[in-house]
């Protein structure tokens, strides 16, 4: 039977925050456990340690009674910290099905009840194409206008270049082949949606934006200034945390020399520079 997988990762600063603890990183787990979609699997993949400061993961208590009380919610820990594709990586290498559907999101937002639903319908719909909500340089270039190139809250389908997992993306295993894992050693950063972008761009698989019936239709690119943006299907809210943690740290030489993950980017825009 083909599996669906909600996949994660998370940093210790949010794992074991005890301010404002009801709208921390507990919003987002029970926003995902509390799915309409019954039959799905939930993989909270954790580290040993932090690779940045050395920090160890310390799993509170709440979360292991979470885990135990919730068959579908289970942790991975101990694990090599690989920055942010911490979140699927070692959920790909789980999984032999080709046929399993795997939904990337982030630890930091509130998601709506029918997330994984409409993920698992995207997949079925675009049986070939990664989906999300989110992208990064539309390739019909409708608008004219900077909605182009952020292609959110756009009530209108599109291939872009880059997807942006903290809206949520959908894959089908079979989507990443036998040379992923090479493929992500050669190019490691801590830029994990540029790191898929390159590497569907390798493969020249189509990376699609959609939306839902619930989003608002802006007429004008001012009501979208206004109005468009994160808070749309399938993200509701933020979550309490502080600001200078997790990706945010990584995005300096500095930093990446500390956790020798290098920054590719360039190799990266190479790939996805050479379109479909």
């Amino acid at each position: 039977m083909n599996k669906v997988i909600v996949t994660l990762t998370t940093i210790p600063t949010r794992l074991n925050s005890d301010e404002n603890f009801e709208e921390g990183i507990k919003s987002n787990l029970y926003s995902l456990i509390n799915q309409s979609y019954e039959n799905y699997e939930i993989h909270l993949n954790i580290p040993s340690k932090l690779k940045l400061t050395g920090e160890k993961y310390i799993i509170p208590e709440w979360i292991t009674k979470l885990s135990d009380s919730n068959p579908k919610f289970k942790i991975f820990k101990d694990l090599e910290d690989l920055g942010p594709s911490t979140k699927l990586i070692p959920t790909i290498q789980r999984l032999s099905n080709p046929e399993d559907i795997i939904i990337v999101v982030d630890d930091d937002l509130v998601y709506h009840k029918d997330l994984v639903k409409e993920q698992i319908l995207n997949q079925s719909i675009y049986p070939e194409s990664v989906v999300g909500y989110d992208g990064l340089r539309s390739k019909s270039n409708y608008f004219k206008d900077i909605r182009d190139y952020y292609y959110t809250s756009n009530s209108k389908n599109d291939k872009v270049d880059i997807l942006q997992h903290y809206k949520s993306v959908s894959y089908k295993r079979r989507y990443f082949e036998d040379d992923f894992l090479s493929f992500t050693k050669e190019n490691f950063t801590w830029e994990d949606d540029l790191l898929l972008a390159a590497y569907f761009s390798y493969k020249k698989r189509d990376r699609l934006t959609t939306f839902h019936k619930s989003d608002p239709i802006f007429n004008s690119l001012k009501e979208w200034q206004e109005r468009g943006g994160v808070t749309t299907f399938p993200v509701l809210r933020h979550t309490n945390h502080e600001q200078l943690e997790g990706c945010n740290v990584f995005r300096s030489d500095e930093n990446a020399a500390k956790t020798h993950i290098t920054n590719s980017n360039l190799n990266l825009y190479k790939y996805i520079d050479n379109g479909y």
